[in-house]
């Protein structure tokens, strides 16, 4: 009995202890991989348990699943540390640095970011050691804008960044609105020096405009073919890693000369040895790598010691656009694929809340590109319905010749969206000389193509001044695909894109958050080509003078700027010449440090006085109606021609900014011009139209009724009879070979137009002050329809519907299709220059009639660049009468009014009493 007591105490005390036998294991926790025990009892954690199906339950959860997830569970909070993790749930992962991105979440019961109530983020919070405010580029390829309002609900990080940051309705991608091009436009800039294509830009507000579209930076498609290089580029060819296709410079070099660091985790451009460096941190593309890698990469990146830790960040992932593109833009895949990529955004947010970055890092998200549904008609001869041919859809002919003859064998580059053509000399290097005839470009009635010239192709595409770009391009209905050779198109996808960037489908996303951005904040929408300007930022260091490659800073007082100064502009850097303005995107910011102010007047307008009121030349000139006391007329009063300004230039007359030009200024009670000596011509002419009782067109002006101006030196001015011999077609005009001088010449003849339209007035006597040479400019009788009718008709509908209109009108000299006026030498073959465009500039008041003094609310403005053009094949309507296509043409050529101050050389609205910011504003929307 006694024996039997004391093994039992025994026992007892021994449990109770815990010196007894061991407990089988039924977990894996602090278990994983150790030494296979046959001989234990329990459960295995082993490497061979799977195959012997003798693992733990939580085998998975906890060995296998930290090698291949990137989050954390409750399983595995406190984890064992193991070799091979994505990332950590462990205890010391804060002190490493490789915490899952949730761990504070699912560990410590913190509300992950999107859950937090918006701040308002009025000052910096950053970790401690971090006296920058890094700057994160993150790019969701393919996502356009109308997404996130279309499935609003499913995307909650998007959603809470658009509700708490600054954002814009869309963005404006460049053309061709592909992926590499408009990558590389957002981050490039010009480079001194850098190949010939660049054209020469004349001073715009703080800093001349180079580089940065596709046609200047060098990267104008997927696919191109440099006739210089005698090679092609593609994204799967060895070509992709050549330095020579990458012109301007990267805003990671930008960075690097003035003294910052850049880490990329993939951005085309970035992993290419550009002018003989890469940023100081890269990775070389490979789309297999996850996007949890991505972001987890760039959290660990930002928690580098200050003198390794970049400033300037990117990320880029290739959702949604992948799938937009094998399920089609609005398919339950392409739905699944931005889920996704919300959740991965969601990721990199709880992440930067997690390392303290969430109130300190300023970050910038949008798409490059948008992309359109599929047509649903039936396809037509030589295209496809980008919807129907992954499903066998018919394999059919090219629609009619995209280019004439002319010897030499025809290249066609590009895809479905968007094609170029051009004549090559065979395999030899050199470019080829330019088409000498072009088809004309209507074969039917509605036809889902347009061929042009690149000349041709309106100016708001900034698609024209490369060796790259052929000489004719192929521009395709949305949703339609255009075959390079018949039979070629075998296989296609649901989404595609390339198409005009003006079409709503083409637009990208931009939302921006952070300490220098205001919160709460919708802007409208602006051009990608603005974002470089807004991500380097004002001048805070001294410039790199002795660097070789030109860094660019623009600011000349920089060394005696304080480098412990915080402007709000996001690197702090100056940026080098762009095509961007400068200040255009301060009403993002918070506190914007860089002031823009207005350019200088390059050339002041001299005088035109009265001689006298019988000209000294009628210059081949009559009328014959009587003029009566029209030339006395002409001599207002100092009190008179501030009136006639005040009303017809209500904000102010241009500033002209071409160098060395001489011209004077003309008033009459009806409008104010710009008479140029230079040209024979005006350089604009202003006039308001008020709101008419109906939208009634105008009478027609009074025939073969012209006279001299006397204000005018007849050895200034043009003759009636100037054109009468009919010489005309000026060089880049029809069927010639674009480019050259802007003489007349090529057989087309020439008439005058009125620039300003005499019959607007409502007097008779006032329209005799319109009857004057230096009213009128050269037109081809073609465009002339054009003109008059925009002028009779669309002038006064939309003065109507506007209450109230100012116009402004003049020429443009663009030969060389830069975008840029041209040099006097490149038109002054002749004593005729004929204009290459005519411009438009129509200002109304948004919420309000046009007043006496102009505006008093915000102003709507539209502008134009039209194509100076001797035939109108251009419209496949032309035959029919002018109100069945001249309005459609007029809007396919809309541009910027930035476009248009680059092209004609003048700066507008200086007068107007106006924020420079504001006007900036309006310029390049």
């Amino acid at each position: 009995v006694l024996v039997f007591v004391l093994v039992i105490v025994t026992v007892g005390l021994g449990l109770g202890l815990g010196l007894g036998p061991a407990d089988p294991h039924w977990s894996c926790r602090n278990r994983c991989y150790e030494a296979s025990e046959e001989a234990a009892a329990g459960c295995r954690c082993h490497h061979g348990c799977e195959a012997s199906k003798s693992c733990c339950h939580d085998f998975y959860d906890l060995c296998k699943a930290p090698t291949e997830l990137w989050e954390c569970t409750r399983l595995r909070c406190g984890e064992q540390r193991l070799s091979g993790s994505r990332c950590s749930c462990s205890d010391d992962c804060r002190t490493a640095g490789d915490c899952c991105t949730n761990y504070k979440r699912v560990c410590h019961d913190e509300p992950a970011w999107v859950e937090d109530e918006c701040e308002e983020l009025t000052a910096p919070a950053c970790p401690a050691g971090v006296t920058r405010q890094p700057l994160l580029l993150v790019s969701l390829d393919g996502l356009r804008p109308d997404y996130l309002q279309k499935w609003d609900a499913l995307l909650p990080v998007l959603r809470k960044l658009r509700t708490c940051g600054a954002s814009a309705p869309f963005m404006q991608a460049a053309f061709p609105s592909k992926t590499f091009p408009n990558h590389y436009t957002i981050v490039t800039v010009r480079l001194g020096g850098v190949g010939a294509e660049l054209p020469h830009t004349p001073s715009l507000l703080s800093s001349s405009a180079q580089g940065l579209y596709p046609e200047s930076n060098g990267l104008i498609d997927n696919v191109m073919y440099d006739p210089e290089l005698n090679a092609t580029f593609s994204l799967s060819s060895e070509e992709k890693s050549n330095p020579a296709w990458y012109l301007g410079q990267p805003i990671w070099h930008t960075a690097r000369y003035q003294g910052l660091k850049s880490g990329t985790f993939f951005w085309p451009g970035s992993d290419v040895k550009i002018n003989g460096s890469f940023p100081d941190i890269h990775r070389q593309y490979d789309g297999k790598v996850p996007f949890e890698e991505r972001v987890f990469t760039v959290l660990q990146w930002l928690q580098l010691p200050e003198e390794q830790r970049p400033d300037f960040f990117t990320l880029y992932l290739e959702e949604p656009d992948k799938s937009g593109h094998s399920h089609g833009p609005d398919s339950g895949g392409l739905v699944r694929a931005i889920q996704d990529v919300d959740r991965i955004m969601g990721q990199l947010m709880d992440g930067l809340k997690q390392i303290s970055f969430h109130r300190c890092l300023n970050l910038i998200v949008l798409a490059d590109h948008g992309k359109p549904a599929a047509a649903a008609a039936a396809a037509p001869a030589g295209l496809m319905s980008a919807g129907g041919c992954r499903d066998g859809g018919d394999q059919l002919q090219q629609e009619g010749d995209a280019a004439g003859a002319g010897g030499g064998r025809q290249q066609i580059l590009g895809d479905g969206g968007a094609l170029r053509t051009h004549q090559s000399q065979g395999q030899g290097r050199g470019v080829p000389p330019p088409l000498t005839r072009f088809a004309p470009q209507c074969r039917k009635p509605e036809q889902k193509i347009k061929a042009y010239l690149k000349a041709h192709l309106p100016k708001r595409l900034h698609f024209a001044n490369s060796r790259r770009i052929e000489d004719v391009g192929v521009l395709v209905d949305l949703g339609w695909l255009f075959e390079r050779s018949p039979g070629s198109l075998t296989f296609c996808s649901r989404g595609n894109h390339g198409y005009d960037n003006d079409a709503a489908s083409m637009h990208a996303m931009f939302l921006s958050y952070g300490p220098k951005f205001l919160n709460r904040t919708l802007v409208e929408p602006f051009s990608n080509v603005e974002l470089y300007n807004l991500m380097c930022g004002a001048c805070v260091r001294a410039c790199v003078r002795a660097c070789a490659c030109a860094c660019a800073c623009a600011c000349a007082r920089a060394s005696d700027l304080s480098l412990t100064s915080d402007p709000a502009d996001l690197l702090q850097i100056s940026p080098a010449d762009n095509n961007g303005t400068h200040g255009s995107l301060n009403h993002l910011l918070r506190q914007p440090f860089f002031r823009p102010s207005f350019p200088a007047e390059a050339s002041p307008p001299g005088s035109c006085r009265l001689a006298g009121l019988v000209p000294e030349d009628l210059l081949g000139c009559s009328c014959p109606a009587p003029v009566g006391s029209a030339q006395s007329r002409l001599n207002l009063s100092s009190e008179e021609a501030l009136a006639a300004e005040r009303v017809h230039a209500p904000f102010g007359r241009p500033r002209v900014l071409q160098p060395h030009h001489s011209y004077c200024l003309l008033r009459q009670e009806g409008f104010v011009s710009a008479y140029s000596r230079s040209l024979l011509m005006p350089l604009w002419t202003s006039f308001t139209v008020p709101t008419p009782e109906q939208p009634d067109p105008l009478p027609p002006v009074l025939p073969d009724c012209l006279r001299p101006d006397v204000r005018v030196a007849p050895s200034q001015s043009p003759r009636c009879d100037q054109h009468a011999a009919g010489a005309g077609g000026g060089a880049g005009g029809g069927g010639g070979a674009a480019g050259g001088g802007g003489a007349a010449g090529g057989g087309v003849a020439l008439q005058h137009a009125f620039l300003y339209p005499p019959s607007l007035n409502v007097t008779a006597e006032q329209r005799d002050d319109a009857l004057l040479l230096s009213n009128v400019v050269p037109m081809y009788p073609a465009f002339q329809k054009i003109w008059t009718f925009i002028q009779n008709t669309l002038l006064r509908r939309y003065a109507f519907l506007y209450q109230g209109l100012n116009v402004v009108a003049g020429p443009v000299f663009d030969y060389n299709y830069d975008g840029q006026f041209d040099a006097p030498e490149q038109r002054s073959r002749t004593n005729i220059s004929v204009p290459s465009h005519y411009f438009l500039l129509l200002t109304s008041c948004r919420d309000s009639p046009m007043s006496a003094d102009g505006c008093r609310g915000e102003l709507q403005t539209v502008s134009f660049l039209l194509p100076h053009r001797p035939d109108n094949w251009e419209s496949c309507k032309s035959a029919e009468a002018e109100s069945a296509w001249v309005e459609d043409l007029m809007w396919f050529h809309q541009s910027r009014v930035r476009d248009v101050e680059w092209a004609a050389g003048l700066d507008f609205y200086q007068g107007s009493g106006r924020p420079i910011a504001e006007l900036l504003r309006v310029k390049t929307r």
